[in-house]
């Protein structure tokens, strides 16, 4: 777990975010800059953390708000979910691949391949998306490693151990030797999604959620 602060002026009510980094690259950039010019009293934390411990975070009270992605629907009994932006799914091969240069593919066209799937433990129902996207396109995927984050995913593909399906969003993080390639068949998407915690929120909390809800209207 990596943890970045921000200071804008001291409070005694901090936001407290947990993320994976994927989000960091896409609207929370943007929806962050925004809150820093409307609060600029507010503290502002981030924790870099997996989605298992982001859920764990939020049920201790020790964040204020999550973005993992796509949470595994049972949570929307527990927590608040909001789905912030949906991202298309994106095929992730070695730049060496035969199909690497190809604008869009099939995902079909990848079925006799080896997959990276991701530690169940940490990324709770990739797993099962992974398995789903592919089952679209006629085929049950062999995942055959897990990573335990999107950079050793990455870094698999890289290493010529496999294939990966992954949100496009993720393009945005360092990937030497790796191309996202669109799929055309089938079309899926990620939810992007913010979840917290049921309970009246904290005022910084609040805040925040006023500025998100303003983006996704946007």
């Amino acid at each position: 777990m990596q943890t970045l602060k921000v200071h804008y002026t001291n409070t005694h009510e901090p936001l407290v975010i947990g993320y994976i980094p994927t989000i960091l690259q896409s609207f929370l950039g943007e929806t962050l800059h925004r809150f820093g010019v409307a609060y600029p009293e507010v503290v502002v934390r981030f924790q870099e953390m997996p989605p298992s411990e982001q859920v764990k975070a939020l049920r201790e009270g020790t964040i204020d708000i999550a973005f993992m992605g796509n949470p595994p629907n049972e949570l929307d009994a527990e927590f608040a979910v909001k789905c912030v932006k949906k991202v298309p799914i994106a095929a992730v091969l070695p730049d060496t691949h035969s199909l690497a240069h190809e604008s869009s593919i099939n995902l079909a066209s990848l079925a006799s391949e080896k997959f990276i799937g991701m530690y169940e433990e940490k990324f709770p129902g990739r797993n099962s998306r992974i398995r789903g996207t592919c089952r679209c396109a006629g085929f049950t995927p062999n995942l055959h490693l897990q990573a335990d984050s999107h950079a050793s995913m990455i870094a698999l593909v890289a290493a010529g151990q496999g294939v990966a399906v992954m949100p496009l969003e993720a393009e945005a993080l360092p990937h030497p030797q790796v191309v996202f390639v669109r799929l055309h068949h089938p079309v899926q998407y990620a939810r992007s999604t913010a979840m917290w915690r049921r309970e009246t929120p904290t005022k910084s909390l609040d805040k925040y959620l006023k500025i998100l809800f303003e983006h996704i209207q946007d």
